[in-house]
């Protein structure tokens, strides 16, 4: 785990990018460590500073008109103080030879996840799980009550990014569409509210839910099998945050960990009173 980048391809070779990367790393003292991905979507390179620690370098696809919302938003994102979303370190926007205006965001860089985690080992500690669980639940909190939209999140293990002491880091924003996007909270919530229950019944029972509810039937603890049906039966009565904290069986599970003191009253305190 940690900062290591052992996967990594070293010295890559840059061509059409090789413009924008030089200027950019001439203003930013950041240097190429080597290619991290590179689809039609996303460009990310793996860089260093001058103390050598390792970010990412994520370049957004080009867009014609300065906009200072994005600025603004990405400002608004790096003050959320949450410990448990990736942070912008550094931004910069570069115009290419088109004369398009290219963002380029500097973020966390963290080599394991928890799709990764949850291949490497054959069960998960119930006490882990339900960690991880509430610590997505607070980075999605601290997202909505910023006012940031949720949109474009792709909520799922491998976006889920973990530090050298498991905690977790959520990654999976389509960084432009994000800061640009009306800040508006409606019914894209439900779609995070069920990732984040196949998160759940993914890291219990090591296979990935199926939208079929007889996946449940073989659960044999009643106070999981009655949360997880609320949040991913055809009945659903789970869609919010909100919902998910002020649910009986949720909170029970949460008693039964001896985690209710420990973890859901510190982290939560304003919502519970």
């Amino acid at each position: 785990m940690g900062n290591e980048a052992a996967s990594i391809k070293e010295k890559p070779e840059f061509k059409t990018e090789k413009p924008y990367s030089k200027g950019l790393l001439k203003e930013s003292n950041y240097s190429i460590f080597g290619e991290y991905e590179n689809t039609n979507n996303r460009k990310i390179y793996l860089v260093k500073d001058k103390q050598n620690k390792l970010y990412k370098l994520e370049k957004i696809n080009s867009f014609k008109k300065f906009n200072n919302q994005i600025i603004y938003k990405i400002k608004e994102y790096q003050k959320i103080n949450c410990k448990y979303l990736i942070q912008i370190h550094d931004f910069f926007i570069k115009e290419d030879t088109n004369m398009e205006n290219i963002l380029f965001l500097v973020i966390d860089f963290y080599e394991d996840n928890l799709e990764t985690m949850n291949k490497k080992n054959n069960i998960l500690d119930s006490v882990f799980i339900w960690k991880i669980f509430i610590q997505i639940i607070l980075a999605l909190d601290a997202l909505i009550s910023n006012d940031i939209s949720i949109n474009n999140l792709d909520l799922v293990p491998k976006n889920i990014f973990l530090d050298i002491y498991d905690n977790i880091k959520i990654e999976g924003f389509e960084f432009l569409d994000f800061f640009v996007l009306k800040n508006k909270i409606t019914e894209e919530k439900k779609d995070i509210i069920k990732s984040l229950g196949c998160i759940l019944y993914e890291l219990i029972f090591k296979k990935k839910y199926n939208n079929d509810e007889n996946a449940l039937k073989s659960c044999s603890d009643k106070d999981l099998k009655t949360f997880l049906i609320k949040i991913l039966g055809k009945n659903r009565q789970i869609y919010s945050i909100n919902d998910i904290l002020a649910d009986k069986a949720f909170i029970q599970k949460f008693f039964d960990l001896n985690l209710y003191n420990e973890i859901l009253i510190p982290n939560l305190e304003s919502k519970f009173i």
